[in-house]
């Protein structure tokens, strides 16, 4: 047999039997230390990262046992997972800086205080992302500034901003600088011009903008789902596609005097999204 459990603190240590909870787990954790503007306090993800991220794992775990037993490595085995051990993974190259050279990092809010500019911008009409990483990144940008004011071209000579270490000594009077030039245009005017040069750029869109762009549609991100009144409501898709096998959102009936039933059709009764009885999870 191959069975496999998710705890939150982890199967050993003084914590084994604490209950886990998503947000409580990302606190103890780190990851709300990360999280948030740097004269700000901690907050936590806008989703559910640590819970999402056990799940994968496990099924990771699972998988894996079962090509073990099926190329005769093991027999049956248990697999433990914990939102604590999920949630350490996920710090990454934060916990590796850490190990490695013993530094604690700290909050940077949407970009990188070792790469600049990176991060959040306003436009005349919205925030956007500019990921200028490289120093051709950087000279791209300043070629797209220029393309809106002439002015723009004196920025790839400045020497407060003739490379990396220098751009994030000076970040500040620098996002004063760019912002100033990118308050002249659109977030879409802006989007077009450094997609066009070569600059990684993205919007920060909102949940609606999301999930009616043409592209999380054309991937089948949104599918329509049926009720238990026959109707259809739609949800979020599988972020996978199989070829053979592709997943699809069940269709089983079910019995009608069933838990399962009678939840399903509670939550069909709550699911116009303004309403107040709306479910919010999280």
């Amino acid at each position: 047999m191959i069975y496999a459990s998710i705890s939150g603190y982890g199967a050993k240590g003084a914590l084994k039997d604490k209950p886990g909870y998503d947000t409580m787990v990302t606190a103890f954790a780190g990851i709300m230390s990360l999280t948030g503007e740097p004269d700000g306090p901690p907050a936590r993800p806008g989703v559910i990262a640590v819970d999402m991220a056990t799940a994968m794992f496990t099924y990771s775990g699972i998988v894996s046992a079962l090509f073990a037993r099926a190329e005769g490595r093991a027999g049956g085995q248990r697999i433990d997972a914990s939102l604590l051990e999920s949630a350490v993974a996920l710090l990454s190259f934060r916990g590796l800086n850490y190990l490695q050279l013993g530094s604690v990092d700290q909050r940077e809010g949407a970009g990188y205080n070792a790469i600049t500019p990176y991060g959040a911008y306003r436009c005349a009409d919205g925030d956007i992302l500019i990921g200028a990483a490289t120093q051709a990144n950087w000279r791209n940008l300043c070629v797209a500034l220029a393309a809106q004011s002439m002015a723009a071209e004196s920025l790839i000579e400045d020497p407060r901003y003739a490379d990396n270490p220098a751009r994030c000594a000076n970040a500040d009077a620098l996002r004063t600088t760019l912002e100033g030039f990118l308050a002249w245009a659109s977030m879409e005017q802006w989007l077009n011009r450094l997609e066009a040069a070569g600059v990684p750029s993205a919007p920060i869109n909102t949940i609606d903008r999301v999930l009616e762009h043409p592209q999380v549609r054309a991937n089948d991100m949104v599918i329509p789902a049926p009720t238990a009144d026959g109707g259809s409501m739609d949800l979020l898709g599988i972020p996978f596609n199989m070829s053979a096998t592709p997943g699809r959102p069940a269709t089983r009936r079910r019995h009608p005097g069933s838990t399962l039933s009678r939840c399903w059709a509670k939550y069909s009764e709550c699911r116009r999204p303004k309403s107040e009885n709306w479910p919010r999870l999280g």
